[in-house]
């Protein structure tokens, strides 16, 4: 008797431990944002995303030196939503 007690318990523990760690976590909701600069001289704006929370999370150069234009800067940020 005291074994079929024992196993009992072993298996509810074991499906609550289950159960925990098959829950989802709360999704955390993101915001973005995209900054397009023609040289990499907005360092002063990159560091005042940076102060508000904003995390580079990509980053792209496009060369139009064969188009006459100038050199593009692709910056993606995110920070948590406020």
């Amino acid at each position: 008797m005291k074994s079929i007690t024992k196993q009992l318990a072993v298996v509810a523990c074991g499906a609550l431990l289950l159960a925990g760690c098959a829950t989802t976590p709360h999704a955390k909701a993101w915001e973005y944002k995209t900054v397009v600069t023609e040289n990499q001289d907005g360092l002063n704006q990159l560091n005042s995303l940076g102060k508000d929370g904003w995390v580079l999370v990509g980053f792209t150069f496009t060369p139009m030196k064969q188009t006459g234009l100038n050199d593009e800067y692709h910056y993606v940020f995110k920070r948590l939503q406020k």
